[in-house]
Order: structure tokens, then C-alpha cells, then sequence
């Protein structure tokens, strides 16, 4: 079996299990990168179960089947996905200040996806998003002669910035957040997906978060660079997903729909 793993933090739970078995199962192939490669090696028959953003899951639903039960999830606040913008104005606190260009951070279609709805709700055109690699976001948002860009962090790199930047000079709005405030509902950032005909083992994936949520200490330890990383995992996240968390997939899909965005690369 061909297994995509996420690499960030925010993940870790998840999978947990499967890294400590992985010795044991010489059947198992786990396979590390980040959620989009993930969703296109799934789609393309290079993996039999994957880790993806749940945009993608939403866009693929006829071919795709999901786990249920688990993903990476939000209530209120994530801590790890963030818009960001210099904060040279006061007048541009409004987190859909209109922006000419938004750096964004290529991991997760479902952030971008995310940040493109929210900012659509209220402004009548749409940003150019710009994909890059995390490690120059910020410099080019800084570059920009007109101060008309904006950008999108994510996981270990969100994790990071929010670390060394200092918040007066940075507009920051946790989208987890700005969700919650619009919909009164947690968020589902990526899901465990698998081809509708391959026979997913779905116990054992519920058995690796079981795992996981027991060694939350260890996990934290593991990426002690984050000092709150247990606080983190534990408060910020969760991964067992029930009625709130359908409901918020149900609704993101048909506000992706109204804005015409489910479909979109």
C-alpha cells in the first residue's frame, strides 16, 4: 500500500502510527511531500491513500472516497495558516482590504482556495494569487513598489513567521479565524482520501491518530523549534471530525460553488 504523508506539524497526529509501525509492514510504502504534490501523485495512481486538502477531495468526490473520522481541523483559531499584509496603515486593518496580488504558499489548495472565497465575499473582484515557494513570500510582498500585495502562510512556515516577525509591523488574520466569524464553524483543512475502488484498511488509520493523540508530548518534543507546538497539536487542532465538521465541508463546497471556485485549479 502507497501512502502520502504530509511533512508539517499539523499533521503529525495523523500519522503518527503509520511512521512507528512502518518497520513492521514491509508492505507499506510511505511516501512524504506536501498536500498538492500528494493530491496529484492520488489522482495519478501513484498512491492508493493520501493526506490531501479537502478542496481537492471536494473537487474529485466522483473518484475519491474519504475516511471518515479524521482530518486536520480548526475551530476558532489555527495558529499555522495566515494572510498576511505590512501594516503600514491603519486603514488597511479590514482583512479584505483590497490587494492587487496575494503571494501564496504552494502546499494547500485548501487555504488558497479558503483565502480566495473569504476575500471574495466582499470585495467584487479577485486578487491575482501567485504560488511560490513559503521562503519568498515575504520578500516579495516587501518588494512590491505599490504596497498592493498581500501573502498566505501555511504550516511549518506559518508556524515560523509567526515566531520572529514582530506584530506591529504585520497585518496577520488566522483564517481558521476569519472562517469562524463568517460561518460559525470549525474548518477542515485536509482529509485522508483514497480511490473509491482500492479497499482502504480504515481502522488502521483511525488506530495511528489513536496513537497519535497518546504521544502528543513526543510529537511536540520532535519539533521542540516550536515552543508552543504542544499547545498547539492540542488546542488549536483537532483531528476527529463529526456533525460540525460535515456541515462545514458541505458548506465550503457550495460557497466555492457560488463563487465559482470548486472547480478551479
Amino acid at each position: 500500500m502507497r501512502i502520502g504523508l504530509v511533512r508539517f506539524l499539523n499533521a503529525r497526529p495523523l500519522d503518527y502510527g503509520l511512521r512507528q509501525l512502518a518497520h513492521r509492514h514491509p508492505e507499506w510504502q510511505l511516501h512524504e511531500d506536501i498536500p498538492s504534490r500528494l493530491a496529484n501523485q492520488l489522482l495519478d495512481g501513484r498512491l492508493d491513500v493520501a493526506l490531501i486538502s479537502s478542496i481537492e477531495y471536494l473537487r474529485h468526490k466522483d473518484r475519491l472516497a474519504m475516511i471518515p473520522g479524521l482530518g486536520v481541523c480548526a475551530s476558532e483559531r489555527a495558529d499555522s495558516l495566515f494572510y498576511i499584509r505590512p501594516a503600514r496603515s491603519k486603514a488597511l486593518l479590514d482583512p479584505a482590504h483590497p490587494v492587487r496580488r496575494i503571494y501564496a504558499d504552494h502546499g494547500s489548495r485548501s487555504t488558497i482556495t479558503l483565502l480566495r472565497l473569504l476575500y471574495r465575499r466582499v470585495n467584487p473582484s479577485e486578487a491575482e494569487i501567485i504560488t511560490i515557494d513559503p521562503a519568498e513570500i515575504i520578500d516579495r510582498i516587501m518588494a512590491d513598489p505599490m504596497q498592493a500585495s498581500g501573502g498566505l502562510l501555511i504550516g511549518d512556515a506559518a508556524l515560523q513567521f509567526h515566531q520572529k516577525c514582530r506584530p506591529t509591523d504585520w497585518f496577520i488574520e488566522d483564517l481558521a479565524t476569519w472562517w469562524n466569524r463568517e460561518y460559525q464553524l470549525p474548518f477542515v483543512f485536509a482529509v485522508w482520501a483514497y480511490h473509491r475502488d482500492f479497499p482502504a484498511p480504515l481502522e488502521m488509520f483511525q488506530d495511528s491518530l489513536i496513537a497519535g493523540l497518546k504521544h502528543l508530548d513526543a510529537i511536540a518534543a520532535e519539533f521542540s523549534q516550536y515552543p508552543n507546538a504542544l499547545e498547539y497539536l492540542s488546542k488549536r487542532l483537532h483531528y476527529q471530525t463529526a456533525q460540525p465538521e460535515a456541515e462545514a465541508l458541505r458548506v465550503f463546497a457550495a460557497e466555492c460553488r457560488r463563487f465559482q471556485i470548486l472547480d478551479n485549479s
